[in-house]
């Protein structure tokens, strides 16, 4: 058997630098600690990207039938091929299966057992974060329970110590209560809730108003220019201002009403908004289908992307990303360069991870999957995944970026 140890450092650095897609540098780095140092003083050419962005290529994790499994399957773009990855038995194994939830920011599993048992992980250095548990202030969650709707890191673990965890709460399928938003800055010992600056006392946290922001689900966040922002299925746009005393949040805008949505046979027009920091822009991706309310059929029509000017709340059209693409569905949405005709990926194109749960969307009848990405050139619609798997009650597609080469 060779030693793979034995081979010149100089060689295997040499080699990292000439392969082209990022799956093999990757594998490179996984052989051994020696390949692994080598490959860190590689250039990897292939993929400018990785150098000039704060986040990486992702692979697409597929939805499994078993969520009490500790395998997830991860889906090249580049390659087409399917390569699997394994969560420690210690968390996934047990708890409510309602509740168990796989999310993702920078890289990094959010890993949910149960309520108030999750972890930090990350699939390709093993480590492991712990964050408190969450104190459940409101009554709805503590009877029924809750399960995480949206993870945002605001940078990668593996890189920097000083880091901030954004959770999105809502309650279990099939129960109305109100929603939950807390973040964790790393090293303190408890989650601090997000305070509706409408209370009248914002010191008794066991009360949510529903007006304003909180009048809907909060579909999508992001962190930009050291601040959270977020924004609601109606198109309300804050900023949680995190570092005051009570977490307050201010409304930046609210996105002008839409016409009301048009109907077709069974279907009804419907409009759902994402997030994205993008080459220092922070831009709102506003997604447009058709939903059979009779069935479980939906069909993406168009996106239109706007810029947000986060001062005065103006919103004004994009008409080209240029070089890179952008990222949305369950997971933390982001934008990256990518190079053309490479990788499996466009440039001026919107990816789409069909981020349905089966129990919120559909009350009968098998899910059909609808992830695409879409030419903002042309406004042309294009399935990127092929396979069988489909969204369950508690597993969808979720974009996973491949490590950074800082990473450990």
């Amino acid at each position: 058997m060779a030693n793979w140890n034995s081979i010149p450092k100089e060689l295997v650095t040499k080699i990292a630098e000439h392969v082209n897609l990022y799956e093999d540098f990757e594998n490179i780095r996984l052989i051994c600690s020696c390949w692994r140092s080598a490959a860190k003083e590689a250039r990897f050419k292939g993929e400018p990207s990785i150098a000039t962005d704060e986040h990486t290529l992702p692979w697409l994790m597929l939805p499994e039938k078993d969520n009490t499994s500790n395998r997830r399957r991860l889906y090249s773009l580049s390659n087409r091929k399917i390569r699997h990855m394994h969560i420690p038995n210690s968390l996934i194994k047990g708890g409510n299966i309602n509740q168990k939830r796989v999310l993702s920011s920078h890289g990094w599993l959010l890993v949910t057992l149960d309520s108030n048992n999750f972890s930090l992980y990350n699939p390709y250095s093993g480590t492991t974060i712990k964050p408190p548990k969450i104190e459940l202030w409101y009554n709805g969650h503590r009877q029924f329970g809750y399960c995480h709707n949206k993870f945002i890191l605001s940078a990668n673990p593996s890189t920097t110590s000083n880091f901030v965890v954004f959770l999105s709460l809502e309650g279990n399928v099939g129960y109305q209560t109100s929603p939950i938003l807390v973040f964790w800055r790393s090293g303190d010992d408890r989650w601090v809730p997000v305070v509706d600056p409408a209370h009248p006392h914002p010191e008794l946290r066991l009360s949510v108003t529903f007006r304003g922001f909180f009048d809907s689900v909060c579909h999508d966040i992001t962190f930009y220019q050291g601040e959270f922002y977020g924004v609601s299925c109606r198109g309300v746009i804050v900023e949680f201002q995190t570092l005051y005393t009570y977490p307050y949040f201010r409304q930046v805008t609210k996105l002008p009403e839409l016409p009301a949505g048009k109907r077709r046979d069974n279907c009804r027009e419907h409009w759902l908004y994402y997030l994205v920091e993008s080459d220092n822009q922070l831009l709102v991706v506003r997604h447009m289908l058709w939903a059979d309310e009779k069935t479980p059929h939906r069909r993406n029509i168009k996106f239109e992307v706007l810029d947000l000017n986060v001062r005065v709340g103006f919103v004004k059209k994009v008409e080209s990303l240029g070089n890179r693409a952008i990222f949305i569905g369950s997971n933390s949405s982001f934008s990256l360069q990518v190079t053309p005709n490479q990788h499996g990926f466009k440039p001026n194109c919107i990816y789409y991870a069909d981020d349905r749960i089966t129990g919120r969307w559909v009350r009968r009848g098998d899910e059909c999957t609808e992830s695409c990405s879409y030419d903002l050139t042309d406004g042309k619609c294009s399935t990127f995944y092929h396979g069988s798997s489909k969204p369950s009650s508690v597993s969808q597609f979720t974009w996973v970026e491949s490590p950074s080469l800082s990473s450990n």
